[in-house]
């Protein structure tokens, strides 16, 4: 049986009580916070590339914090800085096993997770319980998140 997701008008309704606005671009801000996620990459000996749809996603929500209507006390951080120690060659190991590469776009507040999105604007999550696929699109990947939705095994999308 497949779950209901939240319409994206809704989405975008919850994103608008949250400072997005359609046409939204932090412009030059997006490109300081993608270089300082490649820094980092360099920093643990690793090399990640920026993706356009994921420098794209930072443009227009970059720097959004959103709360989950479920647990407000969780937010969704929309931005590609956070890291944590060797998170680097976890988030390369991804992608290999992937096929694709991918780039982190955000972070979750609770448990730290983080999400990725690869050069086909799938999004995937990167949790200390393992390695996870949100959704297709940024949009369904925004109401399966809210609904707090179960995640599936990105195993089931290794090559």
């Amino acid at each position: 049986m497949t779950e209901a997701v939240m319409g994206e008008e809704a989405v975008r309704s919850w994103l608008r009580e949250h400072s997005w606005f359609p046409g939204r671009d932090i412009g030059a801000e997006a490109d300081r916070l993608i270089s300082v996620r490649i820094r980092d990459f360099a920093d643990q000996g690793e090399v990640l590339a920026p993706l356009p749809c994921a420098t794209n996603f930072v443009r227009e929500y970059g720097n959004l914090e959103l709360p989950y209507p479920r647990s407000s006390d969780i937010k969704l951080v929309v931005t590609p800085t956070f890291g944590y120690d060797g998170d680097a060659e976890d988030i390369l190991e991804l992608s290999e096993s992937l096929g694709r590469p991918i780039f982190p776009v955000a972070y979750e507040t609770r448990e730290l997770g983080i999400m990725l999105m690869d050069d086909s604007e799938r999004v995937f999550y990167l949790h200390e319980t393992g390695c996870y696929f949100v959704a297709e699109r940024p949009m369904e990947a925004f109401a399966k998140r809210l609904e707090g939705s179960r995640l599936q095994d990105a195993e089931d999308f290794f090559v």
